[in-house]
């Protein structure tokens, strides 16, 4: 089973929507899309889904980026679980080229974004190489922290180290949920991260919708939080 997996917010539909063109133009389509909307989508949205997709299923509510999570309880153990950005546009090979990856690594979360600490980390930009999407990478790089908005990897990988849509739940303090939260547990539970081979701007940002208003950053705590915990993987 392959399910797409995506949490949005209002200000960011005009390049949600070309994000779902780019998702439904994919080679190897998913069985289902799970997508999270922190506002209630209007019928234009509803209408594509309807055009673009045949089995989806999504909620609305006050979320934070935890919610690109929100159905991973009920996916079978063998499924693709991809996890997507509302403004990155993925070309039509990207999810066959990502599933090759993990039949390669089925242990493994393998994306195409990350960064890797030089040392003991102190602050997000810290003594670090940082491999981007947008830019060519060569060669395959274990990293400490791999971006969700273009990542994946077998549902059973991590429920089996008793990952959990509501696992966030257990650290109130964190607030909000981004790779460096994500990163910790999969550091814990020694599962490797690896940021894939791939060439400049095969994966390509949606202009103006890097701003302060992401989902990421909804929590005025999140850089030092986060980076406490994952100091304490190390």
């Amino acid at each position: 089973m392959i399910t797409f997996n995506i949490a949005t917010i209002e200000r960011r539909l005009p390049s949600f929507i070309e994000v779902l063109k780019s998702l439904a133009a994919q080679t190897l389509p998913c069985d289902q899309i799970n997508i999270a909307f922190s506002y209630e989508p209007p019928m234009v949205i509803h209408e594509l889904m309807d055009d673009l997709f045949a089995k989806r299923h999504f909620i609305t509510g006050s979320f934070t980026a935890a919610a690109k999570m929100f159905a991973f309880d009920q996916m079978p153990d063998d499924s693709y679980f991809l996890t997507f950005d509302d403004d990155i546009i993925y070309p039509p090979d990207y999810c066959a080229t990502l599933m090759s990856y993990l039949d390669k690594s089925p242990g493994t979360v393998s994306g195409f974004h990350g960064m890797r600490f030089k040392s003991f980390p102190v602050t997000h930009f810290y003594d670090r190489f940082l491999y981007q999407y947008f830019e060519t990478v060569e060669l395959d790089q274990l990293v400490d922290v791999i971006g969700t908005g273009c990542s994946g990897f077998y549902t059973k990988t991590l429920r089996d180290r008793g990952f959990s849509y509501t696992y966030f739940s257990q650290f109130p303090e964190h607030g909000n949920f981004n790779d460096m939260t994500f990163a910790q547990f999969i550091r814990q539970y020694q599962i490797p991260m690896m940021v894939r081979a791939h060439d400049t701007k095969w994966l390509h940002i949606f202009p103006g919708t890097q701003d302060r208003h992401a989902l990421w950053k909804q929590s005025p705590a999140h850089k030092k939080t986060e980076l406490l915990y994952l100091q304490d993987t190390r």
